[in-house]
């Protein structure tokens, strides 16, 4: 069993990340320069600690992209096997508004009462891939989606990014923050 990460003693606020496109990987060149390189490969970007990073502008209203998987990988990977459900069990998330961080805290995700929500979105979303389903997006229900991902000029590719839409991840982060987890195993 790995260690779970409770806070990270750096607090970025503060922080000066101007750039909307380029935010996830400037914050990952910051930690780079402080001596925590980042995993860019697949998989958590702490795999020691199960700790994925996740940073996201407080004003935009786009889903939060979990991880990507092939439409192959999909179909014949449950979500526990998944790099999804790696990802979603310990996050540190830093939110930005106007090119500022002005929160980063960690979220413990790995509750069973969190995870048999997201697992049920995955998994009735991988239900409707397994039968056929390629459109764009294929929905879970409240907890998450997959989305075919597009290359610069609009071409789709084979790779669908699993997403959580703002206020289910609001949901998501109340949840991992409440007294309930702090009493019951």
């Amino acid at each position: 069993m790995k260690a779970k990460v409770k806070s990270i003693k750096t607090d970025f606020r503060g922080l000066s990340l101007p750039n909307p496109a380029t935010q996830g990987r400037d914050f990952e060149a910051v930690l780079a320069r402080l001596g925590n390189p980042v995993n860019t490969g697949s998989g958590v970007d702490y795999p020691e600690y199960g700790l994925e990073i996740k940073t996201k502008g407080e004003e935009s209203s786009s889903a939060n992209s979990v991880g990507s998987m092939t439409y192959e990988n999909i179909k014949i990977t449950p979500y526990p096997k998944s790099n999804i459900a790696k990802k979603l069990q310990q996050q540190f998330r830093v939110k930005i508004r106007n090119g500022i961080v002005v929160s980063n805290k960690i979220y413990d995700f790995s509750a069973p009462h969190i995870q048999a929500v997201i697992e049920n979105a995955y998994e009735t979303a991988r239900a409707k891939i397994i039968a056929g389903n390629d459109s764009n997006y294929i929905s879970g229900g409240e907890f998450g989606y997959f989305e075919r991902k597009k290359l610069s000029g609009g071409r789709l590719t084979n790779s669908w990014a699993f997403r959580i839409p703002v206020k289910s991840m609001g949901k998501l982060e109340g949840m991992s923050q409440s007294t309930y987890t702090k009493f019951f195993d």
